[in-house]
């Protein structure tokens, strides 16, 4: 599977990172979605959101990952990580 990452989710990421997050809990819900690895991606409340998915950084309430899968196995898009306010551009 490729993986791509759009600006603002490394932008997010580094800010993520500034505030204290590891991001190895990252990167291993990232190849949780890779592998498609459905207990972890439980764990983890994957849920749908509008058009894409999302899901919560090593199972805390206020890291979310937005992504999005294109043609089922081919293409990861990494959308935006962060807290909801961040990634939902809640108010």
């Amino acid at each position: 599977m490729e993986i791509k990452q759009v600006k603002l989710f490394k932008k997010q990421a580094r800010m993520m990172q500034k505030r204290g997050a590891n991001l190895d809990e990252l990167r291993e819900a990232i190849v949780a979605i890779v592998t498609k690895n459905q207990k972890r991606l439980d764990e983890l409340s994957d849920h749908a959101l509008k058009r894409d998915r999302g899901l919560h950084i090593a199972g805390r309430g206020d890291w979310l990952l937005r992504y999005r899968i294109i043609d089922d196995t081919v293409v990861l898009w990494l959308l935006a990580t962060g807290s909801h306010r961040d990634v939902l551009n809640i108010e």
